[in-house]
């Protein structure tokens, strides 16, 4: 008998001990970056022409804005340093962004009108941060960390810069080393990866070292973690190795503590290997006794992960049970269920072309309900197939399922549309179009599963 190494002994690593970094801000140049014609374009609006002003010209323009009255749309063009300053500190909101306050004074005179900026920021808080978006400072990623939006949006373009002013927090004990390490996060999330690596390199090997680790997949948990009251260890069926022996009740008890750690990776990891060396039919009665007993419990979603074994070890069988509950809940409106289990059931997609025709039902049931549903529902039920559409999508029908291979190409097409449309006018408008995009491929794919033309195809 050969028990899988995971579960033959307990998988729980060792906790890593965290490196607390000391780390200094290094010096960096200041500068304001344009693109192609954009400083002159900024510095004249309204196309404006440079031309010397007398003072009495410039105070005129001034008073005029303090007084809310109305001038040349180019009157900025003209006006001093100081006379920008004191526009921006003294003037309302709406006519600095009208009249293109702070695009003159960055693009006229640079760093020297950054303080200025940063007092803008409390005002009119889009338009300095418009301006700022231009200067890669040190000085203007220290002003904007209290502001987590705007932060990350000057983040996007200068990403090395403010990862160099997050990396001493985020490495160090600070009180703030969680909020630097969440932006870290987001800044990752938003495609600049790279650009922390980078400036984690400009403070050595340690702080490169300690971003490996911040930024490696989340590992098992150094204990084994608690169950709920709901799983009897010694009610549900024994998993069998390949050679058909027992595993025993400390490999099981392993086994359901990693499957209690779904959707964690690497737990998902531990049980593929399980699956490599025990009875898959075993498995799969093990899977689906723990969803009986979930909902027998109450179905709480906090401990999906029940359902989700089901998913991660079972058959067809398992797929057809967790496809009837998808319908079953997506009918009672208890949306939070039905996508756990259409959750649960993508790993089983594609398995055979039963398979397609039960979750094909499912996301008929789910689209048509969508369509329907008030706002409020409808996002919860998108949200739920729309997961399904990227994590399966359309094509692996027709590559796994023989009798789907005339799954018609526009299918592809109409899902693509749908997501692209959900993605840009995320609101119903957008959600009403996935949600009939999905419609209709379900109903194309039900008839090709249903189609006696693909049950020949099968056999």
């Amino acid at each position: 008998m050969t028990v899988p190494d995971i579960i033959a002994r307990p998988p729980w690593p060792a906790p890593r001990k965290r490196n607390v970094l000391a780390l200094e801000v290094p010096v960096r140049d200041e500068r304001v970056v344009w693109k192609n014609t954009e400083q002159y374009e900024w510095a004249h609006p309204g196309g404006g022409i440079e031309k010397h002003l007398e003072v009495w010209e410039r105070e005129e323009i001034l008073t005029k804005l303090e007084m809310k009255e109305i001038v040349r749309i180019d009157a900025a063009t003209n006006l001093e340093m100081e006379d920008l300053v004191r526009a921006m500190q003294r003037c309302e909101k709406r006519f600095v962004e009208h009249y293109a306050i702070a695009h003159v004074a960055i693009a006229k005179y640079g760093l020297a009108v950054l303080d200025a900026l940063f007092a803008l920021l409390s005002k009119a808080p889009a338009c300095a941060l418009d301006a700022l978006r231009h200067v890669d400072s040190l000085r203007v990623a220290s002003w904007l960390a209290p502001y987590e939006e705007m932060f990350l949006d000057w983040a996007s373009f200068h990403p090395v810069t403010a990862a160099l002013s997050l990396l001493p927090a985020a490495l160090g004990d600070s009180k703030d080393r969680k909020i630097a390490q969440k932006t870290l996060s987001h800044m990752r999330k938003n495609g600049h990866e790279e650009a922390i690596r980078d400036a984690a390199a400009l403070y050595g090997p340690d702080a490169s070292a300690e971003i490996d680790a911040l930024f490696a997949p989340e590992p098992l948990p150094s204990r084994a973690p608690s169950l709920p009251e709901f799983v009897s260890l010694v009610k549900l069926p024994m998993p069998l190795t390949k050679e058909g022996e027992i595993i025993g009740e400390e490999p099981r008890a392993r086994l359901v503590q990693l499957l209690s750690l779904l959707p964690l990776e690497a737990a998902r990891d531990a049980i593929d290997q399980v699956k490599a060396g025990c009875d898959a039919d075993s498995l799969a009665t093990l899977g689906v006794a723990l969803a009986d007993e979930w909902v027998e419990a109450g179905a709480e979603t906090k401990h999906k992960w029940a359902l989700l074994a089901a998913g991660a070890l079972g058959d067809d069988i398992a797929a057809r049970k967790l496809a009837e509950w998808t319908v079953e809940w997506a009918k009672a409106k208890i949306h939070a269920r039905s996508r756990v289990a259409l959750e649960a059931l993508s790993p089983l997609y594609g398995r055979t072309a039963r398979v397609g025709l039960w979750v094909a039902r499912a996301g008929i049931v789910l689209g048509a309900g969508a369509l329907l549903l008030p706002e409020a529902d409808a996002a919860v039920a998108l949200r739920a197939f729309a997961a399904m559409l990227v994590v399966l999508g359309v094509q692996p029908i027709a590559r796994q399922s023989r009798g789907l291979t005339d799954l018609p190409s526009w299918t592809s097409h109409v899902v693509a549309v749908g997501v692209v449309a959900a993605l840009l006018a995320p609101s119903v408008g957008g959600g009403v179009a996935l949600a009939l995009a999905w419609f209709v491929v379900a109903v194309v794919i039900r008839a090709r599963c249903a189609a006696p033309g693909a049950a020949a195809a099968r056999a």
